[in-house]
């Protein structure tokens, strides 16, 4: 079975993976902040269950932010050339 890969630009360097990653928390946060508006409508609207939907949408959406930065965090540490020598 071949699989696609989605979303793939072809090779690329730890800086860049990190970028991308960033770039993409920074997408999941939006998206976030859109379900918290969603939730408040459906608030408005008398539909508790529709806002607590959105709600946990909105904390779904920030644990993905969260799992991008840490993405990030790590091609970043990869990105950073070795300093001092090894212990002996």
């Amino acid at each position: 079975m071949a699989f696609a890969k989605l979303g793939y630009r072809g090779p690329m360097d730890e800086t860049e993976h990190a970028t991308r990653r960033r770039e993409a928390a920074d997408r999941h946060e939006l998206s976030a902040l859109l379900h918290d508006d969603a939730a408040a409508y459906w608030d408005g609207q008398g539909d508790p269950e529709l806002a607590e939907l959105e709600r946990r949408n909105a904390e779904l959406e920030r644990a993905g932010a969260e799992l991008e930065r840490d993405r990030a965090s790590l091609f970043e540490g990869r990105a950073d050339p070795p300093t001092g020598e090894p212990p002996g």
